[in-house]
């Protein structure tokens, strides 16, 4: 039987609820101990310029993440995240034993050339890479289907069918997984990232490891599914699915235990999970940003939230874009008045 495995990125994914501010602890105790629980991949964070400190899942460089991790955890089931423009993949050594093996890069459509020639940078430095194309429905057919053909010159470890807006029906997630398989060579790992905009991620996730593909399967999750917005698939449901369907050993326990003593007083102070505008732009295709920020500064109802949401283009519907926002929050409140 093909292997199913699972990804933990609480440390990167939900460090948009908290900005990464973890505490050296905790970020050591996660790691460590989703690694012992059985998780054949935790992402650790993001590889990104700036000096962020040790108390952060934000690192500017290979040394930076060892003196962190100081020996602490097995780095070989590591993972770390390049965001395309914001970390220098060139200046990052060859792979060794004491550094992440597994590294992932992430970009949008229109920066495939750049995010590629990290991705070959990367292979030919020993590197496991996992290729991370954002918004994965703004791929029409051929553009998806060229997007696998450039993969396969590389040969990367993975790649993943990134669901950003969290909008993914089970058929539409078959059909990318059926096309992904039937262009990816059969070595490359196929990935499947979620969020929970429309609490669609565990019943995808579920669907995806009973499709009969002839590739290795993995599933992002993060702990509670901590995530900004209506956050991400639990780790912790996942974990307990698969042991129960697939003959899995995820020690529960300790898991459960990471939810107590790293991840609950995070959730006390703020918050995510369902919401209906976090709802609205999955279902309209938007960036979650947009609905984070009629959240925090705009007091529109639903309904007039919904018709804004609405009017955004679809040139502007992965990147979000404040002015946009702002003009087309103006333009409705004008509207109500007359």
């Amino acid at each position: 039987m093909k292997n199913l495995e699972l990804l933990d990125c609480t440390l990167r994914d939900g460090g948009y609820v908290n900005d990464w501010h973890f505490g050296r602890e905790c970020i050591i105790k996660i790691a460590r101990d989703l690694i012992l629980s059985g998780l054949e991949h935790v992402e650790c964070g993001f590889l990104t310029d700036g000096q962020p400190g040790d108390n952060f899942s934000l690192f500017n460089s290979a040394d930076d993440f060892k003196r962190v991790f100081d020996g602490q955890v097995d780095t070989s089931k590591c993972v770390l995240m390049i965001k395309t423009g914001s970390f220098d993949c060139a200046k990052l050594p060859p792979s060794d034993n004491n550094f992440a093996k597994t590294l992932r890069v992430i970009f949008k459509k229109s920066q495939s050339d750049e995010a590629f020639d990290c991705i070959k940078r990367l292979s030919d430095k020993g590197y496991n890479v996992f290729v991370n194309p954002t918004f994965v429905t703004l791929y029409n057919e051929k553009e998806f289907e060229k997007l696998l053909n450039n993969v396969n010159m590389i040969l990367p470890y993975a790649f993943s069918i990134v669901d950003s807006i969290g909008a993914l029906s089970a058929q539409s997630l078959k059909k990318y997984a059926f096309a992904a398989d039937g262009v990816l060579d059969s070595k490359i790992s196929l990935c499947l990232h979620t969020h929970n905009s429309m609490q669609l991620s565990f019943s995808n996730a579920c669907a995806f490891f009973a499709l009969n593909l002839k590739r290795n399967l993995i599933v992002d999750s993060s702990l509670y599914g901590m995530g900004r917005g209506a956050g991400n698939l639990p780790t912790e449901s996942i974990c307990d699915y698969l042991n129960q369907n697939y003959s899995k050993e995820y020690d529960m326990p300790l898991i459960y235990s990471l939810l107590d003593t790293c991840i609950s007083h995070f959730y006390k102070a703020f918050g995510w999970g369902f919401s209906l505008k976090y709802y609205l732009c999955a279902k309209f295709g938007l960036h979650p940003d947009y609905a984070l920020y009629l959240f925090k500064t705009k007091n529109l109802p639903l309904g007039l939230s919904s018709k804004v949401l609405r009017m955004i283009p679809d040139n502007k519907k992965d990147t979000f874009d404040i002015f946009l926002i702002e003009n087309l929050c103006k333009q409705v409140f004008e509207e109500t008045k007359n």
